[in-house]
């Protein structure tokens, strides 16, 4: 890739990314090779930042670990390195945004400089997980602060979706459906000298 023509005239700078590509096991680390032809404008620096940074996303994500058998699914949005241990050699994408949980205790955001008070809901987080050499990926279930995580295979999460639907479902039909008029109000005849009135409701 090339940064616009700079003022001078001519490409200023030109960024490469090279990547073993045809020994997939090589464990060293791809390189991103930077040119500069002339000294760079305040434009063109701006611009070669931001190449780079796509130059060393795109290096990250052609670089297979020696432990990595299979390349990472289509969602895949994590850095794998050869030192990863066992348990961090996972697959997940981008976070989804959080569910706000109004019906449990709220979170300091003490040290959370966005936000502009004291206290807000948890979070509910939901995303996929795989591991590096598991057949298909989970669906994790986060509550901010829990200490349990709630995982659910494909099958499990599909279920659970339909279940959801259906008794949300019900509730919105329960809360559009016009009220139904009061029952009426049935009499008996009480006898005996016990009575003090001849008419009683129940």
């Amino acid at each position: 890739m090339e940064t616009p023509e700079s003022e001078a005239g001519g490409p200023a700078v030109e960024i490469r990314a090279l990547e073993h590509l045809d020994r997939p096991e090589e464990s060293a680390p791809a390189a991103v090779l930077v040119f500069a032809r002339e000294p760079l404008n305040l434009a063109d620096a701006g611009y070669l930042a931001t190449s780079i940074r796509t130059a060393v996303t795109l290096a990250r994500q052609t670089h297979r670990p020696y432990w990595m058998k299979r390349a990472c699914p289509s969602w895949c949005n994590a850095t794998h390195l050869d030192g990863d241990h066992l348990d961090d050699r996972l697959h997940w994408p981008d976070d989804s945004p959080p569910v706000l949980l109004s019906l449990h205790d709220a979170v300091s955001t003490a040290g959370e400089s966005c936000c502009g008070q004291a206290y807000r809901p948890p979070q509910l987080e939901i995303d996929l997980e795989q591991h590096a050499d598991a057949v298909e990926p989970v669906v994790k279930f986060v509550i901010e602060g829990a200490t349990a995580v709630l995982r659910l295979t494909l099958d499990e999460a599909e279920q659970v979706r339909t279940a959801v639907d259906r008794v949300v479902t019900m509730a919105n039909n329960a809360d559009s459906q016009p009220p139904r008029p009061p029952k009426p109000r049935r009499f008996r005849y009480r006898t005996g000298p016990a009575s003090t009135r001849p008419w009683s409701t129940e």
